[in-house]
């Protein structure tokens, strides 16, 4: 995969460390210049994200090209789109649909199709059913063979007769919508709220991750995720040796101390 394009669904939480070490191009989308600024290629976005991205750009020395063309002609866009005015609607579609068009093979990060938004407060309260329209038709046109998701993956959906307004039936109800281990710990993250239809309090397990990293996670999504083979739970070891059984006090002894 050559282009790995980012949007700002919460699912991106999960995938900092992939992120910063992607080793081709990586696009991105609106104010996600603040974070990725020094690794991105490209930037696309509305009319003030580009102006402040350009400033933004100039004050850090990075090297993003800024893209549009579908916001009007005097829009400070310094790359127009090439793709067909056709997939021409919301930033991240529309970089979709310039890969494609230019032969990329892409990787698709935090790309949630509705929910909550790392970048625009109460987003997830919009109803973005026309977003699962939009790319129907771009896999109708491309085919899905040049797309991957990281994270949950869309396709299975996509490529249905499922309804397009089913994704938003949980998230406009404060739910997360898509079950993905790791979508459910970014909701959490993002939420601060425990995922609904669990107890308040969870037990936190031990995991680590493919890459060595170690962290602790709720149970159920550290069974989940061990269970896709995204991460091990590590069991605490049992330090009982011979020394430390002569060591214990007896029975006795902590009654004597009682009653001391």
């Amino acid at each position: 995969m050559d282009v790995l394009i980012l949007g700002n669904g919460i699912s991106r939480l999960s995938f900092d460390d992939l992120i910063r070490s992607w080793p081709g191009e990586v696009w991105g989308c609106n104010r996600i210049f603040y974070e990725y600024g020094n690794i991105l290629s490209r930037l696309a976005g509305h009319t003030d994200v580009m102006v402040m991205a350009r400033e933004h750009r100039s004050e850090n020395q990075h090297e993003y090209e800024i893209w549009g063309g579908h916001l009007g002609k005097a829009e400070p866009a310094e790359k127009r789109w090439t793709c067909n005015v056709k997939y021409w609607a919301d930033t991240g579609s529309t970089f979709v649909a310039q890969a494609l068009t230019e032969g990329r093979e892409i990787v698709l990060c935090g790309f949630d199709i509705g929910g909550p938004d790392l970048l625009s407060p109460k987003h997830e309260t919009f109803r973005k059913w026309q977003w699962v329209d939009r790319w129907r038709v771009l896999l109708r046109d491309f085919g899905p063979d040049r797309i991957e998701f990281i994270g949950h993956d869309h396709l299975a959906f996509l490529l249905s007769k499922r309804p397009a307004t089913e994704y938003q039936r949980s998230y406009i109800g404060g739910k997360p919508h898509l079950a993905d281990p790791d979508y459910l710990t970014a909701w959490q993250k993002w939420s601060g709220r425990p995922l609904p239809g669990l107890p308040e309090v969870l037990e936190l397990v031990k995991i680590k991750y493919k890459d060595g990293r170690e962290a602790e996670m709720q149970e159920p999504i550290a069974i989940k995720m061990q269970a896709k083979g995204k991460v091990e739970i590590i069991k605490p070891e049992r330090k009982q040796t011979a020394q430390s059984t002569q060591s214990r006090p007896k029975k006795e002894d902590k009654k004597e101390k009682i009653d001391a």
